[in-house]
Formats: structure tokens, sequence, C-alpha cells
């Protein structure tokens, strides 16, 4: 869906630049390219999370030295993807909490 999204985004920003061609239009001029790299970068980061989640086998065979380095070995979830934000999978902040809580 944020891909789609994403994709909206950016033919909005197209048509945007086209439509201030013309001087009558109300768009403003200096914010096409900050949106053009938004919506561009958020395009790009959600197709990778996308492929990364359902594909994997597409990055399997990349070294086991640049696995680590992104946290897919060691530390990560047990499908294979990397831990939840801060380095720490889900099943270890659910542990933690559930420490507090017995303290």
């Amino acid at each position: 869906m944020q891909i789609a999204q994403m994709l909206v985004g950016v033919g909005i920003t197209i048509a945007s630049f086209l439509y201030a061609q013309d001087p009558s239009c109300g768009v403003v001029r200096d914010l096409i390219p900050w949106c053009a790299g938004m919506y561009a970068t958020y395009l790009y980061f959600f197709i990778l999370f996308f492929v990364e989640r359902f594909w994997p086998s597409l990055f399997a065979s990349s070294s086991p030295s640049s696995r680590k380095e992104s946290g897919l070995e060691g530390g990560g979830n047990s499908n294979g993807t990397a831990p939840a934000a801060g380095g720490v999978g889900r099943s270890t902040a659910t542990r933690a909490v559930k420490s507090r809580k017995e303290e």
C-alpha cells in the first residue's frame, strides 16, 4: 500500500512540475525538487523493504560478514529478518518487559 502511495506521490510531483511551466499555475516551484526527492527516497526504501521481506532469497547470496553487519545474522528474528528498531529483536524486547514487571 505504501508503494502505491509513493507512486501516486511521484506522479503528482511530475504533474506539478509540468503544470508549473504555466505562469498562471499556483504551484510553489521551489518545493517540487524537495517533494520529488522525498517521494523517490521513500519509494526506494519501501520497495527495498518489500523485496527483502518477501524475497529474502535474493539477498541470501551476500557474504556472511555483510549479513552480520546488517543485523541479519546473530540477532535477527527467527524468520531471517533484521531485528526491530534499536537493534533488539521482538522476543528480546518482550523478555525485557516481562522481567521488569516481575521486579
